[in-house]
């Protein structure tokens, strides 16, 4: 078993202060700008957020470990809004990925990993991918927001670590927070309840 409970606060920077009157948001979150949205997020002690390597690969932010860079990171976390498909729900959104992934990946294994909490509650749903032709590691975390769908992606270059890394996905979607373009500032009087737990390899 893999306790990340203890590996994820430290991670955190021992959980998210609550300012009196004010948005409850971690030292160093960072705001993400779309197309009609943004959305703070908080790299993860020892990890890097890099929003220019993004751009030109179609994610909203890339994060890396700190002495590491994009193209050499042994994991790299992607944090990424899409507009949602009308009439289709999470489900038929998850199957619909993995059968694309599958395509050219014929070994491709989907597992159902764990839920996953926003820093304001909203649950994620982690699929755990494996066979991929180059021998990387994913895990996908799924959060539906009412017109976007977010996915955060853990990406290592190996089994062992990715099992390693897997804190720091827990930690990035637990620091999210998402604004649209009519909200003034995120979620302000609302203290966040952060579920941090164990996951069994």
């Amino acid at each position: 078993m893999i306790n990340l409970s203890w590996k994820a606060l430290l991670l955190f920077g021992l959980a998210a202060p609550a300012f009196a009157g004010g948005p409850f948001l971690p030292p160093g979150s960072q705001r993400v700008k779309g197309d009609g949205f943004s959305f703070y997020i908080t790299a993860p002690l020892g990890w890097v957020l890099d929003l220019e390597a993004g751009k030109s690969l179609e994610s909203d932010a890339v994060l890396y470990p700190k002495g590491t860079r994009y193209g050499d990171a042994p994991s790299v976390l992607y944090a990424t809004a899409q507009e949602r498909g009308k009439g289709k729900d999470l489900a038929e959104i998850i199957q619909l990925d993995f059968n694309g992934t599958k395509s050219q990946n014929p070994r491709l294994s989907m597992e159902k990993g764990p839920t996953l909490y926003s820093l304001l509650q909203k649950p994620a749903q982690v699929r755990f991918y494996n066979g991929f032709k180059d021998g990387h590691w994913e895990a996908v975390a799924y959060l539906e927001e009412e017109e976007v769908l977010m996915t955060f992606v853990l990406s290592s270059s190996d089994e062992k670590i990715f099992h390693e890394d897997l804190p720091a996905l827990q930690v990035l979607v637990a620091s999210y927070v998402f604004m649209s373009e009519e909200d003034q500032g995120p979620a302000l009087g609302v203290e966040p309840q952060n579920r941090f737990f164990s996951w069994k390899k």
